[in-house]
């Protein structure tokens, strides 16, 4: 299985051997900008900001800190927020699949998303052997690509 949290969805890619399961793959309405507003709203409260641009949120999650200027917030407690967001998601995303029936042995976790997942993943698939690519954005485009080199084989 492929799983890659996007910017505005969360889908995954389930394939036997090399023979795609779609039956058992899907997405949802969700991802990145899903923890992005939670964490921003979390921060509007706490520092009377109001809502902060998503990508201010982001790049203060990389950072540990958002520099508005006039106030600097640190970032580190918000990471509670991003975990508590990201086991929502993951617990919607397991009410949509079966994993007995997907007789899943792999998960790949790829996109840019892929590192606020990676512990709520592991914390509800146990056992499961979830590897974050390295490079998980390009290993994405990488997989469509190689997809597209298929089609164009036949």
């Amino acid at each position: 299985m492929v799983i890659d949290p996007g910017y505005r969805t969360f889908d995954w890619f389930v394939a036997n051997s090399m023979m795609p399961e779609l039956k058992l793959s899907g997405s949802f309405d969700g991802g990145v900008s899903s923890i992005l507003r939670q964490v921003s709203h979390q921060i509007g409260h706490d520092h009377g900001t109001g809502s902060l641009e998503f990508d201010q949120v982001e790049e203060g999650l990389t950072r540990g800190r958002i520099n508005l200027g006039y106030q600097v917030i640190d970032t580190g407690p918000y990471q509670s927020t991003v975990l508590d967001a990201a086991r929502k998601e993951v617990l919607a995303f397991l009410s949509r699949i079966d994993a007995n029936k997907s007789r899943l042995s792999r998960v790949f976790l790829a996109g840019g998303g892929a590192h606020y997942y990676r512990q709520a993943l592991q914390e509800r698939l146990p056992g499961y052997d979830i590897q974050l690519l390295s490079n998980s954005v390009m290993s994405n485009a990488r997989g469509y690509w190689l997809s597209g080199c298929d089609d164009f084989q036949d």
